[in-house]
């Protein structure tokens, strides 16, 4: 299996990654501080977003997912402890549990 990761900017000192696998054509967006940025990358390589994993729910790393939100339905992960402020998204959500 061999992926591509990409750091792609996003507002003035923020970032996210994309992490596409040519095998499967899988595309994971780690947080999505604004869709602008991750829409013309995603364009410009011609990926589909399938994941989106959001580390914490602050305001710079969860703005620009209702914007994918209207291109693409991704499966969302998130951790078991974020508030609830995304049950209104109709994509399936996926709470991840604590490692010990």
């Amino acid at each position: 299996m061999s992926f591509e990761l990409l750091t792609v900017p996003c507002l003035s000192d923020n970032y996210a990654f994309l992490a596409h696998d040519a095998d499967t054509k899988a595309t994971l967006l780690v947080d999505a501080p604004e869709a602008e940025p991750i829409l013309s990358k995603l364009e410009e390589k011609k990926w589909v977003l399938t994941h989106v994993l959001l580390t914490h729910h602050h305001w710079d790393h969860v703005d620009g997912l209702s914007k994918l939100l209207e291109y693409f339905s991704p499966q969302i992960i998130v951790h078991l402890q974020i508030p609830s402020a995304y049950h209104h998204y109709t994509c399936p959500l996926v709470r991840m549990m604590r490692l010990k």
